[in-house]
């Protein structure tokens, strides 16, 4: 516990100071905070950290306007950025981020909740124990029901895939990507209906594959999104499949100038590459026959 107090403590004293640093270049270089589209997610909010991310959300509605999950998928593929929006998310299907879903509508936001299908509904301790521990590599935590996702979609939030087991899309066979990320989708299909965004676990270019990118677009899905930092400036209309959301993570703890600072740098280092895929991940890039098995 020290040493992740010890960590914790280095972090956040890291990210001050560097927030400082990027205040005073923006100062110096007279630049001006870009119109784009930014993306956060979290993994959860516990109740003793709900305070913290109301706070942070109204600090942000300053910044910027949010916008609905969807909404700011169309407008990346449309060219269509021209304020500053951010879009919220939610990955692995903790129950209690119906917490957070809560807060998100007192305030008139809305978000995109990723799930596990596998382990949603779950409520054996063994079980979720495990899985935690093999899966996610986390303390066991409860997870939500099938109810409190409908929950979400009637408070008007959105719900997404993000595979049945949280694999490693990277390092599972072409088999099993098709089973990990075609089952997300028929069990969300078949719970709820309409479902149109995927967010790979990891969420690293190097957990995923063109073959996986490739086939959450043959499935079905609308959009696919990462976890790597980054934001998105106007660039021309796109094709689905030629977009990769780029996602920053945030703690709903975190002080609201660190999120600034990650924000900030991101609309200073964006192009327009960044809306799209690199080119080892490109699905639009993959032969049709492709059938290579995944290192």
């Amino acid at each position: 516990m020290r040493d992740i107090s010890a960590r914790s403590v280095a972090r956040h004293l890291t990210i001050s100071a560097l927030t400082r640093v990027e205040s005073l270049v923006a100062r110096v270089s007279g630049s001006t905070d870009r119109e784009c589209i930014q993306f956060l997610y979290f993994h959860h909010v516990f109740a003793n950290e709900a305070a913290s991310f109301r706070k942070l959300l109204s600090d942000l509605g300053d910044d910027y306007t949010y916008l609905p999950y969807s909404h700011a998928v169309a407008r990346i593929a449309a060219g269509a950025i021209d304020g500053r929006f951010l879009a919220l998310s939610f990955d692995d299907g903790f129950a209690c981020n119906v917490r957070a879903a809560g807060i998100m509508k007192e305030l008139g936001v809305s978000g995109c909740f990723f799930l596990a299908t596998g382990i949603i509904g779950v409520t054996d301790a063994e079980s979720v124990a495990e899985f935690c521990r093999t899966n996610l590599k986390y303390a066991p935590v409860e997870f939500m029901g099938w109810r409190d996702v409908e929950r979400l979609l009637r408070d008007g939030h959105e719900v997404g895939g993000h595979t049945r087991t949280h694999a490693n899309l990277a390092s599972i066979t072409n088999e099993m990507v098709e089973a990990e990320i075609g089952g997300c989708f028929d069990d969300l299909q078949r719970r709820i209906g309409k479902v149109e965004h995927f967010a790979w676990p990891f969420g690293r270019f190097s957990d995923f594959s063109a073959f996986a990118a490739k086939t959450v677009f043959k499935t079905g899905f609308k959009s696919c999104a990462s976890a790597v930092r980054g934001c998105h400036v106007a660039s021309g209309a796109m094709t689905a499949d030629s977009v990769c959301l780029r996602r920053d993570h945030v703690a709903a703890t975190w002080p609201t100038n660190h999120v600034r600072y990650f924000a900030r740098r991101n609309g200073r280092r964006a192009t327009g590459r960044d809306n799209t895929w690199p080119s080892t991940l490109d699905p639009r890039m993959l032969r049709r026959d492709a059938t290579a098995v995944h290192e």
